[in-house]
């Protein structure tokens, strides 16, 4: 098939549409994902030293159910003794572990953020030789004209594309956007940006739902420190029996 016009033909100029599309959608669903990354940084935020507090008895209750099955095995064991006994290891390194993690992971994802503006998608793959075009292309981009730069960018390129490849390039499009779409629409259910739609709405900004949070977390602090209690009373116990039995 020889090369099409330089003047773009009813296909080429769908394509341009498509493109625009293609790019609407993928912002659409960057913004929303921004909305959501933008939500938890602030929600966890508020609520992010009573999770600590949490995390640090739930790993403690853990640390003693460990240590409570291991007793109750030397219990059953013929070899009883006291040095099998392994004592309380510490979780302090663990949280301060846990606290640079999420540190890092926010100074990452803002340092990615931050590179990734740098990137222009809209730039020509392809240099363009003729000065006319150089300054149509800058003057488009320095307007933010994304319409006009995937113009210049049909029209630069026309002519070298034959009506099958750009039946493709249609194709593409139209499968791309649809991903995107369909992406964003998962992204419209996630709990978290319900969650912040909830927030949006709220007379106050949120300020007596984080409240309620923080009230019901402390009650499973509360019934935590019980629970750890517990654990440790049933652990001293197996202790005494384990040193009675090598006495």
């Amino acid at each position: 098939m020889t090369a099409m016009s330089t003047q773009p033909n009813n296909l080429e100029k769908e394509i341009i549409n498509l493109r625009v599309q293609n790019r609407y959608a993928a912002l659409q669903l960057q913004n929303t994902q921004d909305e959501i990354e933008h939500f938890s940084a602030q929600y966890y935020s508020a609520i992010e030293d009573i999770c600590i507090k949490l995390a640090e008895f739930e790993n403690k209750i853990s640390s003693y159910h460990k240590k409570i099955k291991t007793a109750q095995q030397d219990m059953e064991s013929s070899d009883l003794g006291y040095n099998n006994i392994q004592p309380r290891q510490t979780q302090v390194a663990k949280l301060e572990s846990l606290k640079e993690k999420i540190s890092f992971e926010r100074e990452v994802k803002s340092l990615y953020r931050s590179l990734i503006k740098l990137v222009h998608p809209d730039v020509s793959e392809e240099k363009l030789k003729a000065d006319e075009y150089t300054l149509m292309v800058n003057k488009a981009y320095n307007e933010r004209n994304y319409r006009q730069l995937v113009e210049l960018d049909q029209l630069i390129r026309s002519g070298k594309a034959t009506e099958h490849e750009l039946r493709q390039q249609r194709n593409k499009l139209i499968d791309s956007t649809f991903e995107l779409k369909m992406q964003r629409e998962g992204l419209l259910e996630n709990p978290i940006y319900l969650l912040s739609e909830k927030f949006a709405k709220a007379d106050d900004g949120g300020v007596a739902m984080i409240v309620d949070v923080r009230e019901k977390l402390q009650q499973r602090i509360a019934d935590k420190k019980r629970e750890l209690m517990d654990c440790k009373l049933q652990y001293l116990e197996l202790v005494g029996e384990l040193i009675a039995a090598n006495a």
